[in-house]
């Protein structure tokens, strides 16, 4: 397991074992199961329930000749291409019809899914008046349902966007959730507004060459470099 890995491993437990009214069944599950597979991982949960430390395991230690597999690891997993991701586009009207439709074609080719998502599952009308299709709401199909997130420009849309509660915190949950999000033409408003830093997988994109850096940063899964200062991010 990464780092990462473990230290997600160690928040689970603490997330499911803490919400276990009777504390001699959240020590009897560190002590006599987490103390079995690993101290550290028993000690960490312990500490995080506010139980002593495990110093030991409760059975005897197994020597076995199963060696270390890579595969266990997501990160050792990863495919290096987009195929079968689900990215959101935020539109609202007066949205940046063409950089919608070059992001989409720029997915398809790459196979993944892009999906349009509005202030309601209504068409908005695009910056040049043409009536662009929505698959569904922002409130309806919210950001843990994708893998992530671009915000194209158009002036009334960001506008609109900027006012819009469900969209800020679509774009925040993503950005807790460490995953990509690129934003094209005046979109890049909204980082200030978010109060959200530029990083490998927080991009400014314009042209193939920078999809091409979105698109690897979503083949990555998530934004690991972020960890940090996405738990500031009240999402």
């Amino acid at each position: 397991m990464s780092h990462h890995e473990k230290e997600h491993i160690i928040a689970a437990y603490s997330f499911e074992l803490g919400k276990v009214e009777r504390e001699y069944i959240r020590a009897r599950q560190v002590d006599e199961i987490l103390a079995n597979i690993d101290l550290e991982l028993a000690s960490r949960v312990a500490a995080n329930l506010g139980l002593p430390a495990p110093t030991a395991g409760t059975v005897p230690v197994r020597q076995t000749s199963v060696k270390e597999s890579p595969a266990l690891s997501q990160v050792n997993l990863l495919s290096g291409d987009i195929v079968s991701r689900k990215v959101a586009i935020l539109v609202a009207d007066g949205v940046d019809g063409k950089a919608v439709e070059a992001m989409k074609a720029a997915l398809t080719a790459e196979g993944a899914h892009a999906k349009v998502l509005g202030p309601t599952s209504a068409p908005v009308k695009t910056a040049d008046g043409q009536s662009l299709p929505v698959d569904a709401s922002a409130e309806g199909l919210p950001s843990v349902a994708f893998d992530a997130v671009f915000v194209p420009g158009g002036k009334a849309s960001i506008e609109a966007l900027k006012g819009d509660g469900v969209a800020l915190h679509f774009i925040l949950e993503a950005y807790k959730h460490l995953k990509a999000i690129s934003f094209a033409g005046e979109a890049k408003e909204l980082l200030s507004l978010l109060r959200l830093e530029e990083d490998a997988g927080l991009l400014e994109v314009s042209d193939s060459k920078s999809f091409k850096a979105f698109f690897n940063a979503i083949a990555q899964h998530r934004v690991w470099d972020r960890e940090v200062k996405a738990k500031a991010v009240p999402a």
